[in-house]
């Protein structure tokens, strides 16, 4: 049988079957992670996904008493109904590379030895493969990507491969991996 995990409103999370019947999964009170504006009820962003250590992440941006944004990570587990916060000191990326924050830089490793570190980092924007890593990066914070930086097991350097970006384009699907 296929399911769909999805909310049916933030905090309420739900299976649905393909016979069209909804399983309760678990309740969560979003305002405890943060505290709803007044004029501003719910969510700014909403993602449920899998990461690459396959847990299933629940993240809810909501505005908290600062009056600012926060994104709230939490780990959903379906089998025993229930979630934890999700905030692990090193996130994934896949193919056993994984990155750090500390202060508004990525500290990057791969196989838990350090390989770099990269100033405004998006995760989003990260290919991985067996031995290599590649991503978009920026000279400035809020600029257009101009370059791909690649690092690979075998020569354990990074190569930075420079362009000129097109403001139109759409930077997360920009680049892959060719095999030959």
């Amino acid at each position: 049988m296929t399911l769909i995990l999805t909310q049916r409103t933030n905090g309420e999370i739900v299976v649905i079957k393909t016979d069209r019947t909804v399983e309760h999964i678990v309740s969560i009170d979003v305002n405890q992670y943060d505290q709803a504006y007044p004029n501003f009820p719910g969510a700014l962003g909403v993602r449920l996904y899998r990461n690459f250590d396959s847990k299933i992440i629940y993240s809810i941006s909501l505005i908290g008493p600062d009056h600012k944004f926060h994104n709230n990570h939490l780990e959903i587990n379906i089998e025993k109904k229930s979630f934890s916060i999700y905030n692990p000191e090193w996130k994934p990326l896949g193919h056993n590379f994984e990155y750090s924050l500390e202060d508004d830089i990525s500290i990057i490793r791969y196989k838990e030895q350090v390989i770099g570190q990269e100033k405004n980092l998006i995760a989003n924007n990260v290919k991985t493969t067996n031995d290599y890593i590649a991503f978009l990066s920026r000279s400035e914070p809020k600029s257009y990507p101009n370059s791909i930086k690649v690092w690979n097991n075998f020569n354990k350097q990074w190569t930075i491969i420079e362009y000129k970006s097109p403001i139109w384009f759409s930077h997360s699907t920009f680049f892959g991996w060719v095999v030959e």
